[in-house]
């Protein structure tokens, strides 16, 4: 059935926190990045198809995960069988920068 939703289960990354692996082992990753021109951040890339949100926060995106993800593997057919927790890993980038001036 995961295959209906373009994941692939058995490629996504092991999860073992201190022996707190989940039940199926694996974890969803999701990479985000800030838009310093929209002022919001988004989904840059993720193991999950279709993954598309922005938020004026990080926490505000995280937020939106697990609903967004839920429904997408809803609607793909991509849920196994029983209940199970995923981990889903944020990961975040933002740039700036510093003007350096000669003394």
């Amino acid at each position: 059935m995961a295959e209906q939703t373009g994941i692939h289960w058995d490629r996504l990354k092991r999860h073992d926190a201190g022996g707190g692996r989940n039940i199926n082992g694996n974890v969803i990753v999701v990479k985000a990045a800030r838009d310093q021109e929209a002022g919001v951040w988004f989904v840059e890339s993720s193991d999950v198809p279709g993954l598309n949100l922005e938020a004026d926060s990080l926490d505000a995106l995280a937020d939106q995960l697990p609903g967004a993800i839920l429904d997408l593997l809803e609607a793909g057919g991509g849920l196994g069988d029983g209940d199970y927790d995923v981990p889903v890993e944020l990961i975040a980038h933002a740039s700036t920068r510093v003007r350096l001036s000669a003394a």
